[in-house]
């Protein structure tokens, strides 16, 4: 992963996970899931700041095309 621009790499099991909202509950998908892999991926900043200013006429189109590419 992190040769294919991942800033950071981890895992997570459901120990670790245990308490966090629904949203973190992986055995949603894999019910016999026991660990999960999880990276981070930076997004365009400058991007993200016209999303988060309203920037028009693109400010938020263009930050879901990055999000989605990414």
């Amino acid at each position: 992963m992190l040769e294919q621009g991942a800033v950071s790499v981890g895992f997570a099991t459901k120990k670790t996970l245990e308490g966090g909202p629904p949203t973190t509950d992986m055995t949603y998908i894999l019910p016999e899931a026991e660990t999960a892999i999880c990276f981070a991926v930076p997004l365009d900043k400058s991007k993200i700041r016209s999303y988060l200013g309203k920037e028009p006429p693109r400010g938020r189109f263009d930050h879901v095309i990055d999000n989605g590419d990414t």
